[in-house]
């Protein structure tokens, strides 16, 4: 269904088969943003990946980011800088804790523990399985973490509850509306 919107056109897709149609068969003509006077300024002119129009700039654009920027090695290169940077975030956390914010970090660290508490089975899981790949050298790094599957797998059950208690005593969101550039006609 098309709207006029002001002098703004706008396409109102109904039912499932039509986006599905818009989704599969047309989404190279409607997968770019609307160029806005802001986002061309902030990103010289729109050469920016995340707002470039999905054309062959964005295209390269992306290929050299993903081969060279975000490569296994360059990633790996980083690692000493990951750890400083854990290292901080840590100490800061420790300050907010302390300092500042005190009801909001101590309301999520009490969550996290008392989902642990109320299941001393799995808090000995988590406590043997982190104890056995780090060993006497007392401290996880970042590596570790990939190792700790049992610890992982809480971490995730922990976040889907915190969520779901959050989201059912949030008020109800209407979903926004995403602006997209048609770049041919459907």
């Amino acid at each position: 269904m098309l709207l006029h919107l002001g002098r703004i056109p706008t396409v109102v897709i109904s039912s499932a088969k039509e986006a599905r149609e818009v989704l599969k068969i047309h989404d190279l003509a409607c997968c770019s943003r609307p160029p806005l006077a802001g986002s061309g300024r902030v990103t010289y002119n729109y050469k920016d990946v995340a707002f470039a129009p999905y054309r062959d700039h964005w295209r390269n654009t992306r290929k050299l980011i993903v081969l060279e920027l975000f490569s296994l090695k360059r990633v790996q290169s980083f690692w000493s800088l990951r750890e400083e940077e854990v290292g901080l975030l840590i100490s800061s956390i420790c300050k907010n804790i302390f300092l500042g914010g005190v009801d909001t970090s101590a309301i999520a660290l009490n969550w996290a523990m008392a989902v642990l508490v109320r299941n001393p089975s799995v808090m000995k899981k988590v406590q043997d399985e982190i104890r056995n790949h780090v060993g006497k050298k007392g401290r996880v790094t970042e590596g570790d973490i990939d190792k700790l599957e049992y610890l992982k797998m809480n971490e995730d059950i922990d976040m889907e509850e915190r969520a779901s208690v959050s989201l059912s005593i949030s008020k109800k969101t209407p979903l926004s509306l995403v602006p997209v550039k048609y770049f041919s006609d459907c």
